[in-house]
């Protein structure tokens, strides 16, 4: 029994109840709302993929406790995730056959006898005048998906409820198969309700045809090797009703398809199914044992796809593909065997604990998860299949409004979620599958809004303050170029070039597909090979945290470090913690480390500093600060491998922390650390950038002895409000990028003068994220990135490349 239902007696208030809904379904009697015409294929062999979607998994990723507005966008949004990764056919289970998630006349509704949120949720949506199946419709094509209704042919997930949450069932109890919690279709009655039920959806629904699902459970018909023929007569006449209803509804066909066992005639016993667990031995019989004439089916072309499947197996776990194929030969059918999501290593149900859920940082098993599934997918198409098909891929969970549902049952975390969404895009091209298993990444960004359609492009900037000993200086404007980059609601960009010159973007994506009060980040990067006129599609990365900020060692070694809050929806810990990591191939690869201790009171995790830096002798030192107030400066002489935590760092009585600090490198032993100060700008250097909404300021401090002591420094310019990061362009100049709330500044400094350069005009895109970030290129630019909201309220992420003005 799926998880969170639970079967209940009528009580007469039930009845009163349902009257409404009941009125409601007899009195509806026009076809439902007209969706977006799908134009299906000629060719059966042209589907690529049919993703075989479970009946009520959907309504589990709504919030059954909100309006049925909420519940229906909940919905949506789940059904898109599997819509955006355009399966050729959306297969979509909507009953056992009876009882129904849609209106029904003449089956029961999913709801009537079932208790928990998935009722509640469709009631309501019921009480909206929609149902799941209808948004399921509506929702795919949109994206240009076909539908087949797809319905469980004797499904026993309740068991020996099975007969009781329908109420057809409820009235014929007598005529279920022997030793079976299902009904049995060579009794007369049984069979013309069935066929009552299938005319009905495809009469009223926008659906492109049917799907029997025959492997929900084993028990199709009484004496299967002797009333074969009643399931052959059920297809046929389906196939001639559906051929009916295109006519009348002026389509040009609707298709009908049938997922059956994993051979033709073997016996499971002599199979021996790699895959088939020790308690699942009994559930893969034959095609012919299962009363499934699938001969006579292909002969008399009554199908247009066929999907041989194992029951529910680990991997590699496939049918006897090639016996298929070779029986479709000459006839326009298509063959789909199904690719299950669950490797051995992931198994819920063993004895062994599994090794799940798959996070996006678990690279490991992120190579693990992807590499089986292009070699499962390969070896399909090897045999001569067609495409392929899934079944229980629950990735849309994952990646919808409540991605925590079903995540202790299925165990495949946000990263496996990912694979599999991405697996369903490109499962259907074997060149496509070769490709992604050489990539280096293992899910590609999204790429919504087309980059030219961004509203802020500016094409120069402008100096517009200059302060300075002894003279006042116009303001003058520069050329610039401006590159956005990166999807809608990318932020807090920071910027990298490596040894080669080529740059790396970091970004930070935040979902609002997550509960209220959650969060949900991913990071990503992009690269340019032309110093930043051109960038690639975001990467994803196998990270988790946000506020990123990456650091490019002298041997190209990248790091970045992260700040995972707690209250993300992944964070069990109740504290906010830190992570390092670290790539030392350009990026393919990661290792991570969470810098976090376990005897810190909640909520409360260690702080870094923004970037590691590089001493003269090629160690590494990272700032990291707790809320207690004890700073140290770790420090590495391996690269990064291990750390020395014992080095204190002492700012003596003021409240310095290293939390977002920026460490720079001067000459010897002498290091300078941007950070907050305690309080507003020292009066003797006022703020470049007054901003008195932000309370903290920023203030530059030296050590001379490597990091142990800490004094404020009086040579450089301080007190810059927002969240400044520092480029160096030789020994005294130094040039700051801060964003101020409405505007972007960068700050060229020389000793105390400076220029002020205005790189977003206020008031032209607000409000600007402060995080920014300057690098200088070889060509003599300097390239600066930052992120804004637009009038829409997404966030956005621009470049812009410069060359500063000559010193005056």
């Amino acid at each position: 029994m799926p998880s969170g239902q639970t079967t209940h007696r009528e009580s007469p208030l039930f009845n009163a109840q349902r009257i409404v809904a009941v009125l409601a379904v007899l009195t509806w009697t026009a076809l439902a709302t007209r969706t977006l015409a799908v134009e299906l294929t000629d060719n059966n062999r042209a589907f690529r993929t049919i993703f075989n979607n479970d009946t009520d998994n959907v309504l589990y990723a709504t919030d059954s406790g909100k309006s049925p507005q909420h519940v229906i966008a909940d919905y949506r949004r789940a059904i898109t995730q599997i819509a955006e990764a355009r399966p050729g056919i959306m297969a979509q289970n909507v009953g056992n056959p009876d009882p129904v998630i849609y209106r029904s006349a003449e089956a029961t509704a999913w709801s009537k006898y079932l208790d928990g949120p998935v009722s509640i949720s469709m009631n309501k949506m019921i009480e909206a005048e929609t149902d799941p199946l209808q948004v399921t419709v509506e929702v795919c094509h949109e994206h240009g998906v076909p539908v087949v209704a797809s319905y469980r042919m004797n499904a026993e997930d309740f068991y020996e409820e099975g007969l009781e949450i329908q109420d057809f069932g409820r009235k014929h109890r007598h005529l279920a198969i022997p030793g079976a919690f299902c009904l049995d279709s060579a009794h007369p009655v049984v069979y013309q309700h069935r066929m009552a039920i299938f005319r009905e959806v495809a009469e009223k629904y926008d659906i492109d045809g049917i799907e029997f699902d025959f492997r929900r459970w084993t028990h199709m018909i009484s004496d299967p090797l002797h009333n074969h023929p009643i399931l052959t007569r059920m297809v046929r006449e389906t196939r001639a009703m559906l051929n009916e209803v295109a006519k009348k509804k002026g389509k040009k066909r609707m298709i009908l398809g049938v997922r059956v066992g994993p051979s033709l005639d073997t016996p499971q016993d002599e199979a021996h199914y790699a895959g088939t667990g020790a308690g699942m031995r009994k559930v893969d019989p034959s095609c012919r044992e299962l009363g499934l004439d699938v001969r006579t089916w292909v002969r008399d072309e009554l199908v247009d796809y066929i999907c041989p499947t194992l029951f529910w197996p680990d991997w590699p776990g496939l049918p006897w593909t090639h016996e298929f194929v070779e029986l479709a030969k000459g006839h326009n059918i298509g063959i789909y065997p199904t690719i299950f999501p669950r490797p051995t290593w992931l198994n819920d149900s063993g004895v062994v604990p599994p090794r799940g859920p798959i996070e996006p940082n678990d690279t490991d098993k992120l190579q693990e998860y992807k590499d089986g599934f292009c070699n499962l997918a390969l070896r399909c198409h090897s045999e001569g299949a067609d495409g392929v098909s899934m079944f229980n891929w629950y990735f849309h969970l994952h990646l919808s409004r409540m991605p925590r549902q079903w995540q202790s049952y299925y165990g495949y975390g946000m990263g496996g979620a990912a694979i599999q969404k991405h697996m369903l895009s490109i499962m259907g091209d074997p060149q496509a599958v070769r490709d992604y298993q050489r990539q280096s990444w293992f899910w590609p960004a999204p790429w919504s809004p087309r980059l030219e359609d961004l509203p802020y492009v500016v094409p120069s900037i402008t100096v517009r303050q200059t302060k300075h000993p002894s003279k006042e200086l116009p303001s003058k404007r520069i050329p610039a170029q401006r590159i956005p980059v990166g999807i809608a609601n990318d932020a807090q960009p920071t910027l990298g070039i490596l040894p080669s010159g080529d740059l790396l973007l970091l970004l930070s994506h935040t979902y609002d597909d997550v509960p209220d009060g959650k969060l949900r980040d991913e990071l990503f990067f992009c690269r340019s090979t032309d110093g930043g006129k051109r960038w690639t599609r975001p990467e994803p990365l196998p990270m988790i945290g946000r506020d990123p900020h990456l650091t490019v060692a002298s041997n190209g070694t990248l790091f970045v470090t992260t700040r995972w809050m707690a209250e993300d929806t992944a964070n069990i810990t109740g504290q906010i913690n830190s992570f390092l990591y670290g790539s030392v191939d350009g990026g393919k690869r990661w290792s991570a480390v969470r810098l976090s201790e376990s005897n810190l009171p909640p909520k409360e995790g260690l702080r870094v500093s923004r970037n590691l830096m590089e001493l003269a002798d090629g160690s590494l030192v990272l700032g990291v600060s707790s809320n207690s107030g004890d700073n140290r400066l770790w420090r590495s002489r391996d690269g990064g491998l291990t750390w020395d935590k014992s080095q204190r760092s002492d700012f003596g009585s003021q409240p310095i922390s290293f939390e977002s600090a920026q460490l720079i490198r001067g000459d010897g032993a002498v290091i300078r650390c941007v950070a907050r100060s305690g309080g507003p700008s020292d009066p003797r250097h006022p703020s470049l950038i007054p901003n008195p909404d932000l309370l903290m300021g920023w203030s530059v401090y030296r050590s001379v002895d490597e990091g142990k002591t800490w004094q404020r420094d009086t040579d450089v310019a301080a007190g810059l409000a927002g969240l400044p990061t520092v480029l160096v362009l030789n020994g005294s100049r130094w040039l700051w990028t801060v964003g101020t709330g409405k505007e972007i500044l960068g700050v060229q400094n020389e000793g105390q003068s400076s220029d002020v350069l205005e790189l977003v005009p206020a008031g032209s895109a607000s409000p600007i994220d402060p995080r920014t970030c300057s690098v200088a290129t070889r060509d003599g630019h300097v390239v600066t990135s930052y992120a804004y909201r637009d009038n829409s309220g997404i966030w956005r992420t621009m470049i812009v490349r410069w060359r500063l003005p000559e010193t005056q």
